[in-house]
């Protein structure tokens, strides 16, 4: 049961953290757009939840590490095999070096990869699989030789397409954050961590045989045990039980 219900992304990999003071200091150097910075302010509220530990740049770095990552893979499958790992788009140690310098187009890049990955975080959706799911959806009209960008990832109709799909996967698959935060044993009390419980819970819910999922998901050290007892009716308790 378990294993054909669960799947987990990739944790963010971690680059050299800079202090949060010096991650705002350079939010402001290369986001100049108040509107873009205005809406930030949502969004650690609906973002998935690996990156809301994340400061809004370090979470964008991340967002161009990932995309270099999916670019290779589709690179891959439709373009040339042999010479996918061997591609290199915009990497970040390129990009920090680009915007430093004052290049043009290094600010571009960097403003896209920021709007793209507000987008998923409005979603609340990793950004891998928000990568996956736009560029799949850009390439169905596509006529060029070269991938999209991803500036070309967060059109309306892309999204729609994107969204439309991201709620077909989620009803086939539970998706896990991976930070050592979620687990059960280092439950705080935190509104993230109680966030993601629910989301767990939720998700549980929507499908057949709940127990069994709500079980495992104890087993796993996803969700604590006696949170999810302390919700359940008697009934759904005893079953429950009757699976640990």
């Amino acid at each position: 049961m378990l294993n054909e219900t669960l799947d987990t992304p990739t944790t963010p990999s971690a680059s050299a953290r800079q202090s949060p003071l010096a991650d705002d200091i350079f939010t402001f150097q290369h986001v100049t757009k108040k509107d873009t910075l205005d809406f930030e302010l949502g969004l650690f509220q609906t973002k998935w939840f690996d990156y809301r530990m994340l400061t809004t740049l370090e979470a964008t770095w991340q967002f161009v590490r990932d995309y270099e990552t999916v670019y290779r893979e589709f690179y891959a499958q439709m373009l040339d095999r042999e010479r996918a790992n061997f591609v290199q788009p915009q990497d970040e140690v390129k990009l920090r070096e680009g915007l430093a310098a004052g290049l043009s187009k290094a600010k571009r890049y960097f403003s896209s990869c920021w709007r793209a990955r507000q987008v998923a975080d409005a979603i609340g959706i990793p950004y891998k699989q928000y990568i996956r799911l736009t560029m799949d959806a850009r390439l169905r009209n596509w006529q060029r030789n070269t991938l999209p960008q991803p500036g070309q990832l967060y059109t309306d109709y892309v999204v729609e397409m994107a969204l439309k799909r991201w709620e077909e996967i989620k009803k086939s698959r539970i998706f896990f954050a991976e930070h050592k935060a979620f687990q059960a044993q280092n439950y705080m009390g935190i509104s993230y961590q109680d966030d993601y419980h629910e989301y767990l819970m939720a998700q549980a819910k929507e499908r057949p045989h709940e127990s069994d999922i709500l079980a495992d998901l104890i087993k796993n050290g996803s969700l604590p045990y006696e949170k999810v007892m302390s919700r359940l009716s008697d009934e759904m308790r005893e079953k429950v039980a009757n699976r640990m």
